[in-house]
């Protein structure tokens, strides 16, 4: 069980870079993350001037895949902090956070049935 960078079948824009979360030994995916840069690759850093602009960058970039999101799946995202940059969502079936990390704005959804069986999976091969 584990985390790994890969490729996807039907890529999503305006994602460029990808991760799935995979279960090897009965061979299934739980999770998968979809990332892309914004702000031309620069790292918001809450202590370095332009920050305010790296917050603003950060939450448009936020804002645009979270109400996409929610049109197209039906996710209500609520705010994690008063920052802004960090959302997450939650169904019955799938959990999904959107934030940034480093440079890039990163999309997670987690198949939370999935992601049970492949822990009581990992758990049992201790």
């Amino acid at each position: 069980m584990g985390c790994f960078d890969g490729m996807v079948p039907a890529p999503t824009q305006p994602f460029e870079g990808y991760a799935y979360c995979a279960n090897r030994d009965r061979k299934f995916v739980y999770a998968i993350e979809a990332s892309r840069v914004y702000a031309e690759g620069k790292i918001l850093d809450a202590d370095k001037p332009g920050a305010a602009e790296m917050y603003a960058k950060a939450r448009a970039a936020i804002a645009e895949i979270k109400d996409a999101w929610e049109k197209k799946f039906g996710l209500v995202y609520k705010a994690e902090n008063d920052r802004g940059i960090t959302w997450e969502a939650e169904s019955p079936t799938v959990r999904s956070t959107i934030t940034v990390w480093g440079p890039k704005v990163v999309v997670d959804c987690t198949n939370k049935s999935l992601e049970a069986q492949a822990m009581k999976a990992a758990m049992s091969s201790m």
